[in-house]
């Protein structure tokens, strides 16, 4: 049975740290890309107007790399901690499994739920295509920071989960 979690949790930890890789480096993208600017809008050329726009864009995409490691983290702790306090039939353990795993993959779904979303979605990230100077290192080191967070916590966790998990008075 411990073989069983161990491998159950560890494809969960794999889920969460590419889950925070793969919006970081979505966010990452969309920090180094801009929209190239018609040239006859002297309105999206005005300086000041490009650094408002860099500032909107950057507030957003720091808060979406944000929750969505904060969010993935969640899930790995709530993982642990439902696994430890599970008190029904093993195989059911599963279920709990399976709907933690959706919540990874929920803005997929809602990009999924209307065939427009996706298309529009596509279509404004195509028109990135000019890229800027700025590299934004800070964003990947941010991800991976989350990352190592999410693999150290792993070993420690698993560890407390056969160490400490609840027994039911009934069953032993």
């Amino acid at each position: 049975m411990a073989s069983a979690v161990g491998g159950l949790c560890h494809i969960f930890t794999g889920r969460c740290t590419h889950n925070i890789l793969i919006n970081a480096r979505a966010n990452h993208y969309i920090l180094t890309h801009m929209v190239m600017p018609d040239k006859s809008d002297t309105h999206a050329q005005d300086p000041s107007q490009i650094k408002w726009r860099a500032l909107h864009v950057s507030f957003w995409c720091v808060l979406s790399t944000l929750l969505s490691s904060f969010v993935s983290l969640s899930l790995f702790f709530i993982m642990y901690v439902k696994v430890a306090t599970f008190t029904g039939d093993f195989s059911n353990i599963a279920v709990v499994a399976a709907s933690l795993y959706f919540v990874f993959d929920l803005d997929d779904k809602i990009l999924d739920s209307h065939p427009r979303y996706r298309t529009r979605y596509d279509a404004k990230v195509q028109t990135l295509t000019e890229r800027i100077g700025a590299e934004f290192r800070w964003m990947k080191s941010l991800a991976h920071f989350f990352q190592i967070l999410a693999a150290l916590c792993a070993p420690f966790a698993f560890l407390m989960l056969l160490l400490v998990s609840w027994k039911s008075s009934e069953i032993g």
